[in-house]
């Protein structure tokens, strides 16, 4: 695989607390722009920064809500999201409220998920599951509700695997291989894409991570990692 290729699976993020001054985004803007990234990862009050960084170019602005612990109400995510599409926001990275799902409370994450992508209008919605805290059985679960909502109010849902903030329990590559089977399953993968996140620091590994099954790659150092072996 190409440079150009993979980079164009490349979200690049901006959401530590030590890399969002105005210099930081500004560089990485222009390297997704030089690089061919597909989008640019920020908190909500950066996206008019953002989005005229990234203007005349092809890469997304994409948001967070309710990140990086998906504790929030499910009235309130569901505002949130709206707001952030009003600000400009191409795509949104949610973290899925995981809690429900560690409580096996299926009914109140379908809920929430349902809530959340009713505010999404034609763009893409990421659902972060935060696999570190998951067992496979919540992993596959949360997948088949994912894929009912996507059917039930014909959105565009994506999966995606971490924040990249909690500590590592499971590989990406791990998690992607029971995302892929249960979208298989539900006769859903490519209709519904993932996106692997947290920890990618090599090239090989980048597109080892493509060449299982992800469409998406959550990156923090897009350029370095294109440059690594």
């Amino acid at each position: 695989m190409d440079n150009n290729t993979l980079a164009k699976t490349f979200d690049q993020s901006i959401l530590r607390p030590e890399s969002i001054s105005n210099d930081e985004i500004k560089r990485v803007c222009e390297e997704a722009k030089t690089h061919g990234f597909r989008g640019v990862v920020v908190h909500p009050c950066n996206i008019s920064l953002v989005k005229e960084l990234l203007s005349g170019s092809n890469v997304l602005t994409i948001s967070v809500c309710d990140f990086p612990h998906g504790k929030g109400l499910i009235k309130s995510r569901a505002k949130d999201i709206k707001e952030i599409l009003k600000l400009g926001a191409d795509e949104i990275d949610v973290v899925a409220n995981y809690q429900y799902l560690i409580d096996d409370d299926y009914r109140n994450f379908k809920k929430d998920l349902k809530a959340c992508a009713k505010e999404m209008e034609d763009k893409a919605l990421k659902i972060i599951l935060e696999v570190d805290y998951l067992k496979d059985r919540h992993i596959k679960v949360a997948v088949e509700a994912i894929c009912k909502v996507a059917n039930e109010e014909n959105k565009k849902l994506i999966v995606k695997t971490k924040t990249g903030f909690a500590e590592s329990h499971i590989l990406n590559q791990d998690a992607l291989r029971v995302i892929k089977k249960t979208l298989e399953i539900n006769n859903m993968y490519g209709k519904i894409q993932i996106k692997t996140s947290g920890g990618i620091r090599t090239r090989e590994e980048a597109v080892s991570l493509i060449q299982a099954g992800a469409h998406i790659l959550g990156v923090g150092k897009g350029k370095e990692l294109l440059a690594s072996n």
